[in-house]
């Protein structure tokens, strides 16, 4: 009877966490967080629409597939299929077509990057916000100090610990060549995919931590891991 209950729990939570294509696999991420600052030197849009503190919601995604476009081992770049939106206080501003994340590990004695840019013109930006020469759609996670486990390598990954980055947030702004016009900056919290919350509800999360184990003694190509964490990011502040 044991082993049925393992062999039923294995395919139930594989079916959850192992969201394959024929290219890769998709990776998403969902954060939620509060503006931290505001920058509107030139008055361009109306302080009311939004202020320190108001809410924002963030999803990204990403193909595991998508190739890097740097030859350096412990500097990946990739340019490829995804998504990344912001919404901030009900505005949304949105790059739905390419994204490119950058990976640096081990970089400058040590620290760990990865960041995500919006590339091109957004896909979805709010009319109250205008729109300059560039449009920026931004996240950074960075752990600048020891013990330096934030990234395995330079991959992309499948899953993250965003708690092991002290340096976590993200960032909207339009501007000219020469000058910032205006820019959000916004802290984040990583939000659990829905099927985590089911596994703690259904009492499931001990079969997942057994599969957990199960692959990472197998080291099978291609196995799925989770893609989600449960921490408490602060802000990055430039």
């Amino acid at each position: 009877m044991k082993t049925k209950l393992n062999t039923l729990a294995f395919a139930i939570i594989a079916a959850w966490f192992c969201p394959m294509n024929a290219s890769g696999e998709i990776v998403s991420f969902d954060f939620t967080g509060g503006v931290s600052s505001v920058y509107n030197p030139f008055g361009v849009v109306s302080p009311s629409l939004v202020q320190v503190g108001d809410p924002v919601q963030v999803s990204l995604r990403y193909d595991t597939a998508t190739p890097d476009g740097n030859p350096e081992a412990n500097w990946g770049t990739y340019i490829g299929p995804g998504w990344l939106k912001v919404s901030v206080n009900g505005l949304n501003f949105e790059r739905t077509t390419t994204v490119q994340i950058d990976i640096l590990h081990g970089a400058n004695g040590g620290q760990e990057l990865f960041q995500v840019l919006a590339l091109g013109s957004p896909t979805a930006w709010p009319a109250e916000v205008p729109t300059y020469p560039y449009q920026t759609i931004l996240l950074g996670f960075w752990e600048t100090g020891p013990p330096y486990d934030f990234l395995s390598s330079a991959d992309l990954p499948t899953f993250l610990d965003f708690s092991r980055a002290d340096i976590r947030g993200g960032g909207i702004a339009t501007g000219t060549d020469t000058l910032n016009m205006y820019e959000i900056q916004f802290n984040l919290v990583q939000v659990p995919e829905p099927a985590v919350a089911s596994l703690f509800a259904g009492g499931l999360l001990l079969w997942w931590l057994v599969y957990q184990a199960h692959v990472a003694k197998s080291g099978a190509v291609g196995a799925c891991r989770s893609r989600y964490d449960f921490t408490s990011p602060t802000l990055r502040g430039d």
